[in-house]
């Protein structure tokens, strides 16, 4: 018997082939129309979209168009690591090829966010494809995923949707291997594994092979009851090569670029190592009422600030949204006596019940037991696996309806199925309006969509319970319902996609937009934040002015710096120009919470003007251990008798992302104090000579200088920047697939005939 790829490679029926493609289509139609008000230049990104991941986006596009790889970042919070955040994407194929066909890169960055975005639908379609569902289910499946409450909430936060749409495309090719017992499928799934931790968010690079390994475990326990004849359970071992070379290689395909996590930020951030419990298990968790958004996506926007209906859940994390047709074929996908549709059940309820964070003890119990878990918070972003499977279960349940027939018994579970969904989302849709402490404009608009996508499947359900309609019209209505549903809740879900209110900044950034830093050509004057034009709050859009900002948006935190930038007293040291300071004493004291609290009382006393404090890299890095991982509480510290520093007016100064030089005539001998941040692999010279970079003041940067002329020069030059590494594992599975197919068109028989083909095969 032909194997999957084999059939796609001879080529299916062009009926079928063409119901594929309007499919696809109609994904795109959905997705350009619930956002023609974006892509149209009518309005722009919301919150970190616009704060955070556009102006690193195009902050990774201007410097790959410089010829030079995004490694250190002078222009917020006094100088940043990028590389070593998996959410910059500094080193992910994608974005830069994204970056690098970008004509401009905001609007190269809505391109990134829509196209990855697409590439979520698309993976489902191909996931349903290779489960045996007919195209149009497949396009219901497709459908509620993309417009589900996960996409539309985190329209905001680029990196969770490029990691969300990666997972059925790893999941087609995990199961493609279970089915076909090939061994090379493991490796594809890997390849896309790697990808999607290249650019996205790290907590789905953990959970992610968490889920595989469940659906792993049930695909050997049993047997769907939809297989085709002639597919048995895979043994325990053909599941264990595939899961471990999916998760093996994929870990080696991603580990340089994460490898800098820990090598370059410990001593750099306190935000690393594992999250203590209680944030782990309780930070911005689903709130249990808010399970009531199944209903319609509107209701999601009654949680927006500042009266919040669940104060508790981020309104980003607040939808669970899946689709009317989605959610009702996925009920009835469930009617069949299986243990694998009730393992797939489980699972949704398991990932829910994580979502929930403390609401229930099973997110503490993976904290406890899992040790992985420990590495991330957001316990609500478990509900996009939970919504994944309710697209998996339509697809099924569409397969079942399609391959038939089709019992009277079966034919009326499927319209209660879809009447009580429909009256149950009818009455939780009141219920919640009523409590809500505000009631969002688009109301009318959100009574007219419950009414008809709920109450419109029901409609189709009874159709076919009374034979008007055949199973095939049945699933085409059913898709253009979906797609209807899947425009209506991208529309109605814009407050948390884009926005009017943010367009003058947004073009702002564009009308200043710097794309090129010529060398050097950075000055030391920094801001304290960015300018009034752009935001006067914390914000990163000043990448794309390539102006220095003190106060910024940073994932890399430090408690220090936000103490610094909180108290303007103490922020005065390292804003303006003149924020290099000389010492001819400095105290050598642990950056501690104990010495901090001295050092502010002392500074503040001073009227802004530091007193230097030095760290040896060894405390600088031993800082992050002892907070991360053991939250000890550190004593007063006992004053220092040092004298306060003086102004360092420099010359000859060459600023560059990844370097710094300037000439400094020192009065004696002493220490330079430089306000830009300390981390692991900086170097410094001086005259010529090596001299160890020490951490100051919590974390800032000093070198001791010489009495005279001193040439100073800093270059970043971190060791665990290995991008080659990742890439190179990329472009030989790549160039061993190649080889495959070109091997495999080879061995092709001259004409097959189509039609003795298995059916979806």
């Amino acid at each position: 018997m032909p194997s999957r790829d084999q059939n796609a490679a001879l080529g299916l029926p062009r009926r079928v082939r063409s119901e594929w493609w309007i499919a696809a289509l109609l994904l795109f139609v959905a997705l350009g129309l619930g956002n023609i008000l974006l892509l149209s230049g009518n309005a722009a990104p919301v919150w970190d979209a616009v704060d955070y991941y556009a102006p690193h986006f195009a902050l990774v596009t201007d410097q790959l168009r410089s010829g030079h790889l995004l490694r250190w970042d002078p222009w917020i919070g006094g100088g940043s690591p990028d590389w070593a955040d998996p959410q910059v994407g500094s080193t992910s194929p994608i974005l830069l090829a994204a970056g690098l066909l970008s004509i401009n890169p905001l609007e190269g960055f809505i391109a990134y966010w829509m196209a990855v975005w697409a590439f979520g639908g698309i993976g489902m379609l191909l996931l349903a494809r290779h489960l045996r569902s007919p195209a149009w289910g497949g396009a219901v499946a497709a459908l509620g995923f993309a417009a589900s409450g996960f996409y539309t909430g985190h329209g905001e936060h680029t990196t969770y949707v490029y990691s969300l749409s990666f997972l059925p495309w790893i999941l087609w090719r995990l199961d493609a291997g279970l089915q076909d017992r090939d061994w090379w499928r493991g490796v594809q799934a890997a390849f896309l594994y790697g990808l999607s931790a290249l650019g996205g968010y790290p907590a789905f690079t953990i959970l992610t092979p968490g889920f595989l390994f469940m659906w792993v475990v049930g695909r050997v326990l049993w047997r769907d009851s939809g297989q085709a004849e002639g597919d048995k359970r895979p043994s325990p071992v053909l599941a264990a090569v595939l899961l471990t070379l999916t998760v093996g290689v994929g870990f080696v395909i991603f580990i340089p670029s994460y490898t800098g996590v820990v090598a370059a930020t410990y001593g750099f951030s306190d935000r690393i190592g594992p999250r203590p419990r209680e944030e782990a298990i309780s930070s911005n968790i689903l709130a249990a009422g808010a399970l009531s958004t199944f209903a319609s996506p509107y209701l999601a926007n009654l949680n927006l600030p500042p009266k919040k209906l669940w104060p508790e859940t981020d309104v980003s994390m607040t939808s669970v949204y899946p689709g009317a047709a989605c959610l009702g074929l996925a009920l009835f996908g469930w009617r069949r006596r299986s243990g694998w549709r009730w393992w797939l059940v489980l699972m949704g309820v398991f990932f829910v019940c994580c979502a929930l964070g403390d609401q229930l003890p099973l997110r503490g119990w993976l904290y406890d037991f899992v040790p992985p878990t420990r590495y991330f918070r957001c316990t609500a972003l478990c509900r996009g696996y939970a919504i994944f499977l309710v697209g998996i279960l339509a697809a099924l349940a569409a397969r079942d309806l399609a391959e038939g027939p089709l019992s009277a018994a079966d034919r009326g579970r499927l319209w209660w199925t879809s009447i009580w969904l429909a009256c149950a989302s009818a009455v939780t849709f009141w219920v919640v309006v009523r409590i809500a402490p505000v009631t969002f404009p688009g109301l009318p608009l959100a009574i007219v969509h419950l009414m008809a996508v709920w109450f419109g499947f029901a409609a189709l359900t009874y159709a076919v319970k009374e034979e008007y309609l055949s199973i095939r019209h049945f699933l085409r209505l059913a898709a253009a319902l979906a797609l209807i549903d899947a425009t209506c809740a991208v529309h109605m879900s814009r407050p948390t996609l884009y926005t009017s209110a943010t367009l003058p900044w947004w073009q702002e950034m564009n009308a200043q937009h710097k794309s090129t830093v010529a060398p050097g050509s950075i000055g030391l004057a920094r801001l304290m934040l960015s300018p009034d034009s752009l935001g006067a709050y914390s914000n990163n859009r000043n990448l794309l002015l390539k102006i220095p900002v003190f106060d910024s948006q940073l994932t890399l935190m430090n408690r220090f710096q936000q103490a610094m930038v909180a108290d303007p007293v103490l922020a005065r040291m390292a804003v303006g120009a003149g924020r290099l300071w000389f010492s001819p004493e400095a105290a050598q004291r642990p950056p501690d919470d104990g010495t901090f609290k001295m050092y502010r009382e002392r500074v503040d006393g001073l009227a802004g003007v530091p007193i230097l404090i030095v760290h040896s890299p060894e405390q600088m890095r031993a800082l992050a251990l002892r907070v991360a991982l053991v939250g000890a509480r550190e004593e007063p510290a006992a004053p220092v008798d040092v004298p306060a520093c003086i102004p360092a007016p420099v010359s000859d100064v060459f600023y560059d992302p990844d370097s710094l030089s300037f000439r400094y005539v020192a009065p004696q001998r002493g220490f330079l104090l430089v306000t830009d941040r300390w981390a692991d692999g900086w170097e410094a010279t001086v005259n010529g000579r090596p001299q160890p970079v020490l951490g100051a003041d919590f974390i800032f940067r000093a070198v001791a200088v010489e009495p005279g002329a001193n040439v100073i020069r800093f270059l970043y030059k971190p060791r665990w920047f290995l991008p080659f590494a990742t890439w190179s594992a990329l472009a030989l599975i790549a160039a061993w697939q190649c080889r495959r197919m070109l091997h495999a068109r080879q061995k092709l028989p001259a004409a097959a005939p189509i039609e003795a083909l298995p059916a979806h095969r």
